[in-house]
């Protein structure tokens, strides 16, 4: 070990500076024709740079800084650093002068970004390797932290807390809006200690790993990782590997990230000895609690330059390398959790990728000095699907003589890999399709799928489409047999298209020739349809509903009620019940006009009342997180024919909702996480102005003005998919002026998010934002393999999304995986629906069996704690709430949980109990300057 201890101080701190985690090593910022752009209705995200990318990074709101060497990007001049807007264009509204490049950037959440790099001035003001910019790019002069040497990365704390990291900074902590911590003091800048961190990642409980070099002065063994508790001191806990393994990493693990479970991958130019299987280089992973993973053998062949962890626990990788395990992976690749490659994700780049980068929709950013990546010509930049396919226009079927569909689909379903079924009306797209096919996101057609034969083979036999969380999917219609197997106007598929022969429902309509309109999966399993008997002497159709098992069997316990009238849209609540909309004017005899809501029994629910007396026929059905219910069809409101309104939870008007009016029908509605919603139908108009068969409402019901696509025909359905686009199909065969013969991807309007997370009590929360689709249900499940899912439970609407209270039922001090899985659309399996279908999210975690404890916050008149809502801490955990001062006062006291006030942070003491921390504050005349001095108005 005594080399390893000589070999730091031969090392030159030059050697160190020139080894950032981000390294600027793009060539010098010169002038460069624009790449050439895809101009129109969705270009596929291909902003196109002059020059290197070095770094991007993800904003919550689906936009993209992006730092390196180039002074062109996104259609626009920039120097250095960008930001891109969610469809690649460059965001004009941000703009940065700087006279050097960035290495590392951190997104806070007032919409600051912290940056990083070898730069002296920001807006020609002193600012010596870091800064923080306003949202608009301009430096925030209120905000001067001089580091004294340059950051090299800048990495989250699960709790808030932000740590810098550098060769000459060591390690930093700021906290979440940007203020240095100077009670955190790490251990190696203490007096018996010499160290150099090269890297860092903040495990989820908080605790600190560093790579780099930590040599103590009485002579013992150096450390090659060492792990920081919260308040910096060294957690001796943490294993090392052997003095063999350290000598090779000293200073050589120049990435490491922490996945969810609490393990650490690192990256490096590093070669590790043969311990019996050949020598392990750039790639290595830590268990927990320290020590090597010996089983952990990507072996790239050549530098891995950055690295990014998915949620669900899978690794992306991009460097230099053209091998990962042997198999040709050319500088782009992704493993699993143990190290073996994802065989299922296949990009590859013309050049070397320096930065890579998972994105707030699942989607991933790669950047570096290609010109190519997957085949097709992206410059330097690049967003790749979830599969690894790269992101481009969507053309139906991908035949270039003959794009698009033959005739209007009418059943839209996105699945939960991002894959595209479409039928319902047609029977070419791209290739002969009859009435049913399974797309890529690119909209080619996926061959591994076989769509069923359908009899009799019209190719609008298929009127409905379901998927369940299996992957096998409902079919519903006019059809008797699906592949020659008789069916009567009900199936089930596999995920391949091939009939599964497990599901045999009997003629469920009692007689005559059953016609499914509308099909709703309930959380069980259990299957509601809807539709028409075709009695055909005398030939007359009558409507008809009835609940199915999950094996097709008639559900004997449920109440079939009568109708007057058919059923169109249905949606299972939340507890059970079931909402019905359509033409009908009773059920059992009762008034109810065109919609209802039935109890879990079948029975008519009395609490809910149609508000329609005159004439309401209902079209189309969206349950809302707070319980209200958007309603769009032939509505007689005050009179009048209306096409679009909301009605509160027990069927009354919701007269506070007053939007822009359509002049005719509406046939399909989607709404997305942010409240806004999209239309598409007949008409022409909406508030008196022009919007020709497609439009989009703000939240308030206003027409938005900045989305008015050119369309020359119906749109009959939609589906917000998980991206944030809006796919549409109706009459047209062009939209924008481009080709797209009934079926179009138009792009998103802002960013979307989904993220998954779970507490040390074991409460999964699913928050979805932005442009992402609304959920109307949610299930989680478990899987301790990844593989194999068992249901927890049904989650239950909360702010922003959907949480599911598991505790016990999720097991501690091991990884495992959980998911959260939603039904989105605006109509259930119905005609026309457009947008049913499965939204996804994976985390892979990990809890430990420590007892949990609760932290309330109490908060008196004339501020308040942030966090203000009780938190769950692991005992002996730290928690830091920052204490806010509203004008006019000034803190009083702050005490609880055996913690100390230090500027307008209070810091518990390690928790080993439910314990509350109470600010009391008291007037002062508009002085807001706490006892110390600390100002707490400045940020």
């Amino acid at each position: 070990m005594n080399s390893l201890r000589r070999l730091s101080r031969r090392l030159p701190l030059l050697c160190l500076l020139a080894l950032p985690l981000c390294a600027v090593s793009s060539p010098a910022f010169s002038a460069a024709p624009a790449p050439d752009q895809i101009v129109g209705l969705d270009d596929g995200f291909d902003p196109g740079a002059n020059g290197a990318i070095d770094l991007l990074v993800s904003q919550a709101d689906g936009k993209l800084l992006v730092a390196g060497g180039f002074d062109y990007i996104g259609g626009g001049q920039a120097l250095g650093l960008a930001r891109l807007r969610v469809d690649g264009r460059l965001d004009p509204t941000f703009q940065v002068d700087l006279n050097g490049p960035v290495s590392a950037m951190l997104p806070l959440d007032d919409g600051r970004v912290l940056i990083a790099g070898y730069f002296s001035k920001v807006d020609g003001i002193p600012r010596y390797g870091f800064a923080a910019l306003e949202a608009n790019g301009r430096l925030d002069q209120d905000y001067d932290l001089d580091l004294g040497s340059i950051a090299s990365a800048i990495v989250r704390q699960p709790d808030g807390g932000i740590l810098l990291i550098g060769a000459g900074t060591g390690l930093m902590r700021l906290d979440a809006q940007g203020r240095l911590d100077a009670d955190f003091v790490p251990f190696f800048a203490q007096e018996g200690w010499y160290g150099s961190v090269y890297s860092a990642a903040a495990q989820p409980d908080g605790r600190i790993v560093l790579a780099g070099y930590f040599e103590p002065s009485d002579g013992s063994t150096p450390l090659a990782f060492a792990r920081v508790n919260p308040d910096g001191s060294l957690d001796a806990s943490f294993q090392q590997p052997s003095d063999e393994d350290a000598q090779a990493l000293a200073f050589s693990v120049q990435r490491l990230v922490a996945l969810g479970d609490g393990s650490l991958v690192g990256a490096g130019p590093f070669e590790l000895p043969d311990h019996g299987s050949g020598k392990q280089t750039g790639l290595l992973k830590l268990h927990p609690d320290g020590g090597l993973d010996a089983d952990f053998r990507p072996d790239p062949n050549a530098a891995v330059k950055s690295i990014a962890v998915q949620p669900d626990g899978r690794i992306l990788v991009a460097g230099t390398f053209s091998q990962v395990g042997g198999v040709q992976r050319l500088r782009v690749a992704r493993l699993n959790a143990d190290g073996s490659l994802d065989a299922g994700f296949a990009a590859d780049a013309s050049a070397p990728a320096h930065t890579i980068a998972v994105l707030a929709d699942g989607k991933i950013a790669l950047g570096g000095e290609f010109t190519r990546v997957g085949g097709r010509s992206r410059q330097r930049i690049a967003r790749l699907e979830t599969d690894g396919r790269v992101e481009t226009a969507f053309v139906a079927g991908a035949d270039p003589i003959y794009s698009g569909v033959d005739s209007t689909p009418r059943c839209l379903v996105q699945l939960p890999d991002q894959q595209l079924l479409i039928g319902c009306g047609f029977s070419y797209v791209g290739t002969t399709r009859a009435g049913m096919a399974r797309l890529h996101a690119d909209g080619s057609i996926d061959a591994s799928f076989v769509a069923p034969t359908i009899e009799p083979g019209f190719s609008n036999a298929v009127d409905v489409i379901s998927p369940q969380p299996d992957g096998k999917f409902l079919i519903g219609g006019h059809f008797t047999k699906v592949n020659g197997v008789e069916r009567p106007g009900l199936a089930r598929l596999n995920a391949d298209g091939s009939l599964d022969i497990g599901f045999t429902p009997p003629n469920w309509a009692g007689s005559g020739e059953p016609w499914a309109r509308a099909v709703a999966l309930q959380p069980d399993g259990r299957i509601v349809v809807s539709g028409l008997r075709v009695v055909t002497n005398p030939y007359e159709h009558q409507p008809t509903i009835t609940r199915l098992n999950a094996d097709g069997s008639i559900d004997a316990s449920f109440h079939a009620p009568t109708l007057d009238n058919p059923v169109e849209p249905l949606q299972v609540l939340p507890g059970g019940k079931i909402l019905l909309a359509g033409y009908f004017g009773s059920i059992d005899g009762t008034p109810c006009r065109g919609i209802a809501r039935l109890n879990a029994d079948g029975t008519l629910d009395a609490t809910f009342v149609s508000p329609f007396q005159d004439f309401g026929v209902v079209n189309i059905l969206q349950p809302l997180p707070s319980g209200k219910i958007l309603i769009a069809g032939y509505l007689s409101i005050d009179g009048a024919t209306q096409y679009l309104a909301r009605l509160n939870a027990d069927g009354s008007l919701d007269r506070s909702f007053s939007p822009a009016t359509p002049n005719d029908a509406v046939q399909s509605l989607v709404l997305a996480a942010d409240g806004s919603i999209a239309l598409g139908g007949k008409f022409t108009r909406i508030g008196g102005e022009t919007r020709r068969y497609l439009a989009r409402l703000r939240p308030d019901g206003s027409l938005d003005p900045d989305f008015q696509p050119a369309v020359a025909e119906w749109i009959f359905a939609m589906a917000q998919l998980a991206d944030g686009k809006l796919l549409v199909a109706g009459d047209f065969t062009s939209i924008d002026g481009l080709s797209r013969s009934h079926l179009a991807r138009l792009p998103a309007a802002a960013g979307a998010s989904r993220h998954l997370g779970v507490d040390a009590a074991g409460t999964l929360r699913w928050t979805l934002g932005g442009a992402s689709p609304v959920a109307t249900e949610v299930r989680f499940d478990l899987s301790l393999d990844g593989d194999t899912w068992t249901p927890l439970g049904q989650g239950q609407p909360s702010a922003n999304g959907w949480r599911y209270a598991a505790g016990a039922a999720l097991p501690r001090d091991t990884g495992f995986w959980v998911r959260a899985q939603g039904r989105t659309g605006s109509r259930e399996g119905a005609v026309g629906n457009g947008s049913v279908s499965l939204l996804e999210s994976t985390l892979f975690a990990r809890l430990s069996d420590a007892a949990v404890y609760t932290l309330t916050p109490q908060s008196g008149a004339g501020g308040r704690l942030d966090p203000a809502k009780p938190v769950t801490v692991y005992a002996g955990e730290v928690r830091r709430f920052d204490v806010l001062v509203e004008a006019g006062y000034v803190v009083d006291s702050v005490s609880g949980c055996g913690g100390s006030l230090s500027g307008s942070v209070y810091t518990t003491a390690p928790v080993g109990a439910d314990c509350t921390v109470v600010a009391s504050f008291r007037s002062d005349g508009g002085d807001r300057l706490f006892a110390d001095g600390f100002d707490a108005a400045a940020r």
